[in-house]
């Protein structure tokens, strides 16, 4: 079966991006000219889904006005190329569900279970963009078919990390060594371990392509780190029962950018922004400027 429908978790509240988010959503926040959760819908769009369910905070409004023919201007519809509801117009349906409290990525998971129905389906988190990622084996479609090629329960997209950093990621123990290989079976995984006691440097990526049976282990599944209720550890669980999950490498030319604090977000811009077809050169030569000066 060919996979047709996301999920996109966009609920959390971004604290160590305060006040920036105090009114709006960090996957609103701009990366050169589009925000974060609109490039994530791009990306999924591109890799052939056509049903995407976004979960929101309550009160938060602007990802779904974003989306929506009927907020803004009206002079913003006059070119569909550029307006963000034609996106999903033209190549997609989107709709929203409301996470009330933030609970974590395992609770805004169960908000779209009936979304999700009985099919396999993509979890993208909002507040990742993945560049690079351009059809044809962009990194989604090179997870479908590794779905379909192993019959596995779930594939994780992983990318190695810095050892210093892999306390701020779920990361994965392999099946083997997977040096060389595009990917490889999942002996384990576990939520932003200390330095000392992480089981690898292969970190989660954000993106997943998930049976429904996942809705079991995250109904069955405590809190844990923080108090709510992590993908990881339902993730965990499944291994332990010997449910099959993969994992799936990023290329060399995917990188992925996140929005978890002020220095990774400013990162991002500065990456878009020097990236634009319009003003990237000039944008460029005022950051020599300042550096020269």
């Amino acid at each position: 079966m060919t996979i047709r429908k996301a999920v996109i978790p966009a609920a959390g509240l971004g604290g160590l991006l305060y006040p920036i988010t105090k009114v709006q959503p960090k996957e609103m926040l701009p990366l050169g000219r589009k925000p974060a959760v609109h490039l994530v819908v791009e990306e999924l769009v591109g890799a052939g889904l056509t049903e995407l369910c976004i979960v929101t905070s309550r009160g938060r409004r602007a990802i779904e006005d974003h989306f929506n023919f009927a907020t803004g201007p009206p002079a913003f519809g006059a070119d569909r190329d550029t307006f963000p509801a034609a996106l999903v117009e033209d190549y997609a349906h989107v709709s929203f569900v409301e996470q009330p409290e933030p609970r974590g990525l395992g609770e805004a998971l169960l908000r779209a279970r009936e979304f999700v129905g009985d099919e396999p389906f993509v979890v993208a988190l909002g507040d990742a963009v993945i560049t690079g990622t351009e059809a044809p084996g962009g990194l989604v479609q090179r997870m479908e078919h590794t779905a379909h090629a192993t019959g596995c329960d779930a594939v994780i997209a992983v990318r190695n990390v810095a050892r210093a950093q892999v306390s701020q990621y779920g990361v994965v123990t392999p099946i083997g060594d997977p040096l060389g290989k595009a990917h490889f079976m999942v002996a384990d995984i576990v939520e932003k371990p200390p330095i000392e006691e992480a089981p690898s440097t292969i970190a989660v990526a954000g993106r997943y392509i998930m049976q429904p049976l996942i809705f079991d282990y995250l109904e069955e599944t405590p809190p844990g780190l923080g108090g709510e209720l992590q993908l990881t550890d339902a993730l965990r669980r499944m291994v332990h029962d010997r449910e099959s999950v993969w994992a799936e490498f990023m290329r060399p030319g995917e990188r992925r950018f996140e929005l978890g604090n002020f220095l990774q977000y400013s990162r991002a811009f500065i990456h878009f922004s020097l990236n634009d077809p319009e003003v990237g050169l000039s944008v460029k030569e005022y950051l020599q400027q300042l550096i020269g000066g």
